[in-house]
């Protein structure tokens, strides 16, 4: 764990928005705790699911999205929209397995003796 721990606090300092920000401090432990909770779900669930956080928070934090639909960024802004809301519909869809939405409730067992 105290590699994650190294990395944690390391890595924000390759990022340029926290070299260039103007309140260091601030800016530094946000990166913190958004490197630590990736080094978590690296650690826990793989590199696919940190690739796929990555990507996301990736493409949330570089779109731009209002309220005006007049403006010429705004179909990029609802074409990211789109792209996280149909992963997450994907992922939530898989994550079902072969189990019902409103199903009744029981528990299948996978495993039996």
């Amino acid at each position: 764990m105290v590699g994650g721990d190294g990395g944690a606090l390391l890595f924000p300092l390759i990022e340029s928005g926290v070299m260039n920000a103007t309140n260091l401090l601030p800016i530094f432990l946000l990166y913190v705790v958004v490197y630590s909770v990736l080094l978590f779900i690296m650690l826990r669930l793989g590199v696919v699911a940190t690739m796929t956080t990555m990507f996301m928070l990736n493409v949330i934090g570089n779109s731009s999205l209002g309220l005006n639909l007049k403006v010429w960024w705004a179909p990029n802004g609802l074409l990211a929209a789109g792209l996280v809301l149909g992963v997450a519909a994907w992922g939530f869809q898989k994550s079902l397995g072969r189990r019902e939405l409103l199903g009744s409730g029981e528990i299948e067992t996978v495993y039996s003796p």
